[in-house]
């Protein structure tokens, strides 16, 4: 089975990515496991109510990737692809290069423009910087 790790932030290029992927999967032999990923920066990174507890971050951090992945899921089901989740706290580039080793997934597919504050001025640093940090080919969707 192939293993394809979707990289999603919520973004119209984010799920541009992952109906490549459903195309790109739809034309081969083995059958396809995708892993959809959300990164989303770590805790202390985030703007938080000065008292925050650790659980009111947890769920803050649960409700926040549940939301950004939901497009790309609803994708997915459509498609009936078999899926896993992972939300992960970090730096996204960093924790999709890692994962996608952990996985020992196949390809890593991802938009090349993002959510970022930045968003769009050039191709997106998250999207460049999985490219250097990862040993998987990565396949990049405009």
């Amino acid at each position: 089975m192939k293993k394809i790790l979707l990289a999603v932030d919520g973004s119209d290029c984010a799920l541009r990515a992952v109906q490549n992927a459903l195309r790109l999967a739809s034309e081969l032999k083995d059958p396809v496991r995708f892993h959809v990923v959300c990164a989303v920066p770590a805790p202390g990174d985030w703007d938080l109510l000065p008292n925050g507890s650790e659980e009111d971050l947890e769920a803050q951090f649960r409700l926040q990737g549940e939301y950004t992945i939901a497009p790309a899921i609803a994708t997915l089901k459509q498609a009936q692809a078999t899926y896993a989740v992972h939300l992960v706290k970090g730096d996204p580039a960093h924790e999709i290069a890692r994962l996608g080793a952990e996985l020992d997934c196949d390809l890593i597919v991802m938009g090349t423009h993002g959510r970022g504050r930045i968003a769009g001025l050039v191709m997106g640093s998250v999207a460049m910087k999985v490219v250097h940090l990862s040993a998987l080919a990565v396949m990049l969707v405009k």
